[in-house]
This record gives C-alpha cells, structure tokens and sequence, in this order.
C-alpha cells in the first residue's frame, strides 16, 4: 500500500486541476448525446459530416470521445442572441421566460 503522504500531493492537485475549469474534460458519445437532449447516434453522425462545425471525435481505445471545451465553443459560436426591442419583453413573457409572469400566474390559480 502507498503511504497517504505520497498520494495526497497527487489528489490535491487533480482537485486543484478540476476547480479551474474544464481545460481537458473528455466526455463519450453517451454523454454528448444526453447533452444535447437524447439526441440519437445518427444525430452525431450528421452533426459530423454537414459542415456545421461540429468538433470531430477523439479516438481513445476505439471509442469515441470529445473534449468539452471544443464542445463549449461550438455551443457558443451557434449561440442565437437574445431578442432585442420593443416586444421582447412579451415574447418572453408567451413562452414563459419571466419570472413575474409565472408568479402572477399561480396567484390566480
């Protein structure tokens, strides 16, 4: 058995590495799949194949990984921003993104 000296240094700098963020987080297809609503395998398939910038698969032992950062950054890049103007605030109240809306509603209940 190791001595709990010699590991501690090592696991106190894996949790240091996981409290800055995700730099080199893998997650497998499973997992990206739930990430973006149970999408299916052919979902991926396509994602990868129709040019819209879908991060490409690492191969680890034949399976297929991705890194979270990759996949952060084409989450953002096809980010749709907030709707600005005058009826923003009563197309977000129709599809219930405000708050007060929702309380309101349940009053009348």
């Amino acid at each position: 058995m190791s001595n709990p000296e010699q590991v501690s240094p090592l696991i106190s700098q894996q949790v240091a590495n996981l409290r800055g963020g995700p730099s080199e987080y893998f997650l497998p297809a499973t997992q990206v799949r739930a990430r973006y609503g149970n999408c299916s395998d052919m979902w991926l398939w396509r994602r990868l194949r129709d040019g819209s910038g879908f991060p490409p698969p690492v191969l680890i032992a034949a399976r297929r990984f991705w890194r979270l950062t990759s996949l952060i950054e084409w989450e953002r890049e096809r980010a749709v921003p907030a709707p600005q103007g005058p009826h923003s605030a009563l197309v977000a109240e129709a599809i219930g993104l405000d708050g007060n809306a929702r309380r309101q509603g349940r009053q009348r209940k």
